[in-house]
């Protein structure tokens, strides 16, 4: 309904409805990805530029292996995530299951590209790395992120290496997509051919903020297949991203 409302009040407030972005960290990334499930299945016409989500909440079940290996870590875990879902849903029936469940839905085709972090420590973590593999199985632009050495909610120290660097590589993610897409709408600018940023872009955030690169995998403990694109980083005062 709220963005039902900014869309069709759009011009009052000033917004370009052909630029229009979607985002949540935790059970913000629970609406925000419900919103473009609906959006799709209701023929909305807003067409999300992106999907923004920072460890996301996305499966209602609670039993992935992440959730049963963290169930007490700080700022959140796997048993307040049982405590709170009929606080968040307090009638499932009345919910489609897709709305309240994400990664549950039949279908994550035709979805807005995505950019994903997963923390390390994060009862969440698999959750994040199941939509990723569910949105790439589509062929729909999506990048993941493990954060090393990050527990839910590391955006709240806000001014940490770790969290300047994960702003930093989100940034150049948005300009990215940002370009792509002008050269979709309105062509070749002055016949200069573009050249994109990829991926390493957002790995030379990271160097920028004196990380250093050490290869690694993120495997999903119930499928074992290895996640590809993802590298684990460290700094120089063992912090790690």
């Amino acid at each position: 309904a709220a963005m039902r409302w900014a869309y069709d009040n759009a011009e009052a407030l000033g917004i370009d409805t052909t630029r229009i972005g979607i985002g949540g960290d935790s059970a913000g990334s629970t609406l925000a990805v419900g919103v473009c499930l609906m959006a799709r299945q209701r023929n909305h016409p807003v067409k999300f530029r992106f999907q923004m989500l920072p460890y996301p909440f996305l499966d209602a079940r609670n039993e992935s292996q992440s959730a049963k290996r963290f169930t007490d870590t700080p700022m959140w875990n796997s048993t307040l995530s049982k405590k709170v879902g009929p606080i968040m849903n307090p009638d499932p029936s009345a919910t489609p299951l897709a709305y309240q469940s994400p990664v549950e839905a039949e279908s994550h085709a035709n979805l807005p590209p995505a950019y994903v972090e997963v923390a390390e420590f994060d009862c969440l973590h698999d959750e994040g790395v199941n939509l990723y593999e569910k949105i790439k199985s589509t062929g729909v632009e999506i990048e993941l992120h493990e954060i090393k050495g990050g527990c839910h909610g590391y955006e709240t120290a806000t001014n940490s290496l770790l969290v300047r660097a994960c702003m930093d590589c989100r940034v150049v993610w948005l300009k990215n997509l940002i370009e792509k897409n002008k050269e979709n709408n309105h062509g070749l600018c002055h016949g200069v051919k573009k050249t994109y940023r990829t991926s390493a872009d957002t790995d030379a955030c990271r160097v920028r903020h004196g990380f250093k690169r050490k290869e690694a995998a993120v495997v999903t403990k119930e499928s074992g297949q290895r996640v590809l694109g993802v590298s684990r980083w460290s700094s120089g005062t063992g912090r790690k991203l």
